[in-house]
This record gives structure tokens, C-alpha cells and sequence, in this order.
């Protein structure tokens, strides 16, 4: 025999599951879909950060090559300004410190330097120096971000 109380009871706790379980769909679909936006853009990220690092590593490798990128110093000074627009013949800085100063600029080591532009140690940390002093500034992040066009140029100093 059918118990109507219990009957009317089952019917509402299977009503509440129901719905329970329809709520938990629709919100594994928000998830789903939420997922797919985040995917979405980690991979137009990853192809920002993949070109970057590409670009970075063609730039390295031209410098190690002794070729330079456009708007870089070149060897006979015929451009030398850099992107930032220190015009680093003001300085009288060869090519090569030239070199050594965008590399200052990227935060790189003189280990880094010398690996970058095959160099020994010691003449990366002579250009360093020498970079240093020729631009008139005291230290390396200095350097960089003169360089980087973040600071002016000194008024006073060695420069011509």
C-alpha cells in the first residue's frame, strides 16, 4: 500500500536533487567556459612571451656575431644612436662599448657580457669601466638607465 505523506515526501526530496543537480551542471558549465577563456589567453600570452624571447635571442645572437640591430651602434659610428636617442658618439664610445652599454641596459652581468659578446671577464669588465666613465655616471644601473632614455644625460662630465 502507498503511504501518501511518504510518496509526497520522496517526490520533493527527488524535486530538490533535481534541481540540486541541474545547478551543479549549469555551474560546471560556467567552469568549463571560464576555462576555455583562460586557456585562450595563456596562449595569446605564451605567443607574446615566445616572440619576446625569440626576438631577445636574435638580438643576442647578432651581438655575439658582432652584428648589430637596427638602431644599434654600428662598428664605424655611421648610426649611433641607440632606440633611446643617447647619441653615444657624444660619449666617444666605440662600437663595442656601445655594445656593452645596451647589454648594461638589459641588466646583464659582466659574466653575461663577456658570454654575450665572447669576450673574456676581464676585457667585459674593463669596457664596463670604461662605458661608465665615459658616459659620466657612477654605476651600472645608472648606465642603464641613461641608456634606456629613463635618465638625461649629464650636462657636465667626460663627455664632449
Amino acid at each position: 500500500m502507498v503511504n501518501p505523506p511518504r510518496l509526497l515526501f520522496d517526490l520533493e526530496r527527488a524535486d530538490r536533487v533535481t534541481r540540486s543537480v541541474a545547478s551543479m551542471i549549469e555551474h560546471c558549465s560556467r567552469l568549463r567556459e571560464q576555462q576555455r577563456s583562460l586557456l585562450s589567453a595563456m596562449r595569446a600570452n605564451l605567443g607574446h612571451i615566445q616572440s619576446a624571447h625569440e626576438s631577445g635571442n636574435s638580438m643576442l645572437e647578432a651581438l655575439r656575431k658582432g652584428a648589430l640591430p637596427k638602431g644599434s651602434p654600428t662598428e664605424q659610428g655611421a648610426d649611433s644612436r641607440l632606440i633611446s636617442g643617447v647619441d653615444f658618439a657624444r660619449f666617444r664610445l666605440t662600437a663595442r662599448e656601445a655594445q656593452v652599454a645596451e647589454l648594461l641596459a638589459l641588466g646583464r652581468s659582466n659574466v653575461a657580457v663577456a658570454k654575450t659578446l665572447g669576450i673574456s671577464e676581464h676585457t667585459a669588465r674593463h669596457h664596463t669601466e670604461s662605458v661608465l666613465a665615459k658616459l659620466g655616471v657612477r654605476s651600472r644601473a645608472e648606465a642603464g638607465a641613461l641608456v634606456r632614455g629613463w635618465i638625461a644625460p649629464p650636462s657636465a662630465g667626460t663627455a664632449a
